[in-house]
């Protein structure tokens, strides 16, 4: 009965074979508008930065690297003070010395950003085209890390519990990472993002703990970053696209930002960065 049963499968399996299953079909894809992409971090004490590039379409080039722009205005206006960028080449070599780490942006000002909490930043771009970008943020200020614990595991490996307290009169929101080596070479990176729904003590604490794992001698670099909402949703919306596709801005997608007129992010970047050697 069995060999019967094989035989009968092997039949089927040929007959699949020999049939012709390849059918063209015709899609009607809407006709791609390319949209500016802009990211800026504004760091304090750091000079304003821009990336002001181009996305492409589903069917476009395969480099990950988007098209940039040139020929743009582009402004950054606080307290009543408007900075025009240069459009130039701005480098920004990585803490290890490694060029391939290196950070490059096309506008820049000497400029340095200023440790205001209060008052709002203001983003306008013009391209030569005639599309504008606009986008408001602002500075938070750095909430600390109150301490940080070893969960140690059986292998005697361990994680880390890190613990911050949050305001209770406003809701805030978190991004937390944790390193393995140097923070730029992402040998071995975990990151969330955190709201202050997640409060576990009673004295309006967060504990958060999770990956990576450590190991006798391995170096441990965390990170809290106090962000704004529109950021927290720009990073959990861009990890959600590119896990689907490898580019977030080459296929339209739900990516939500701050940036009216076009794709990316203009945020504000305040964090508490501490380093652990695990002995």
């Amino acid at each position: 009965m069995k060999k019967s049963l094989y035989i009968l499968l092997a039949s089927i399996t040929i007959l699949i074979g020999a049939c012709d299953l390849e059918k063209e079909v015709d899609l009607n894809l809407p006709e791609f508008e390319p949209k500016l992409v802009v990211e800026c971090y504004l760091e304090p004490g750091k000079p304003y930065r821009v990336i002001l590039s181009e996305s492409v379409g589903y069917f476009g080039t395969l480099d990950l690297d988007l098209p940039v722009v040139n020929n743009a205005t582009v402004m950054i206006t606080h307290n009543g003070i408007k900075d025009t960028l240069i459009n130039s080449v701005f480098v920004e070599p990585s803490p290890g010395g490694n060029p391939l780490l290196a950070k490059v942006f096309n506008y820049g000002s000497s400029t340095l950003v200023p440790e205001d909490y209060n008052s709002d930043f203001h983003l306008e771009i013009v391209d030569s085209a005639g599309r504008t970008i606009t986008a408001t943020t602002q500075l938070l200020p750095v909430v600390p890390l109150d301490s940080v614990q070893y969960l140690y595991l059986q292998d005697s490996s361990a994680s880390l519990l890190t613990i911050h307290t949050d305001n209770p009169n406003e809701t805030n929101w978190y991004y937390r990472t944790q390193h393995k080596t140097v923070v730029t070479l992402d040998s071995l990176k975990g990151g969330f993002v955190l709201d202050d729904e997640l409060i576990t003590g009673s004295n309006n604490s967060m504990a958060v703990g999770g990956p990576p794992v450590y190991d006798a001698g391995d170096t441990a670099i965390v990170t809290l970053y106090h962000i704004t909402e529109s950021y927290a949703e720009f990073l959990e919306t861009t990890a959600a696209a590119q896990q689907n596709n490898g580019n977030p801005f080459a296929t339209p997608s739900s990516i939500k930002s701050n940036i009216v007129g076009g794709l990316g992010i203009f945020t504000g970047l305040t964090y508490f960065r501490e380093t652990y050697y695990l002995d």
